[in-house]
């Protein structure tokens, strides 16, 4: 069967392969030319790309002793780059935070994003203090977003937060401190 490709984001493939009958250590994935990883799974996620260009995926089973096959399957695709895509359908390069995982499209405790009232159905929630890192490999030319604190934080009025952003090393955006319900 052939070997199957599905682009996740700007920068990242998610491969898919049939099993085989006979038994082997697992499989080893190449991204043009070079391996870059083992798993002993049919499917592996190939992160860090470089969008728009041309990436040939190969995947070469490996025997217990460490042999590789010659035999391998083999794609080869375009990383198509969107106009706009959101944060929150893209895989970051880091994520951490005071507690708790980063929510996307939901806040940190899983719950709706909603500031000051407002529902918002696609965004980020995390927890500060925190810090989200996203490789772009400089296929954006623009960057859009609205920050606030989440209805959640408690005590709301209490609560707050300086939010940055950063690109290429350098500060690009610094708001104000703002309070629960801005």
């Amino acid at each position: 069967g052939p070997l199957a490709a599905r682009q996740r984001s700007v920068t990242s493939v998610d491969l898919t392969w049939p099993t085989e009958y006979y038994l082997h250590a697992g499989y080893r994935v190449d991204v043009d030319g070079r391996p870059v990883g083992v798993t002993f799974q049919p499917w592996a996620t190939v992160r860090d790309l470089s969008p728009g260009r041309v990436h040939t995926f190969e995947v070469h089973a490996v025997w217990t002793d460490g042999t590789v096959s010659r035999r391998f399957l083999s794609k080869t695709i375009t990383l198509a780059v969107p106009d706009s895509t959101p944060l929150s359908e893209m895989e970051p390069a880091m994520a951490r935070q005071g507690r708790g995982m980063l929510g996307r499209n939901r806040s940190f405790d899983g719950n709706e994003l909603s500031v000051a009232g407002l529902a918002f159905g696609r965004g980020l929630g995390t927890v500060a203090p925190s810090e989200v890192e996203y490789r772009l490999a400089g296929v954006y030319g623009r960057f859009t977003a609205r920050v606030g604190i989440d209805d959640e934080a408690q005590p709301a009025p209490a609560a707050a937060a300086r939010f940055e952003v950063l690109g290429d090393g350098r500060v690009l955006w610094t708001s104000p401190p703002m309070h629960g319900g801005e």
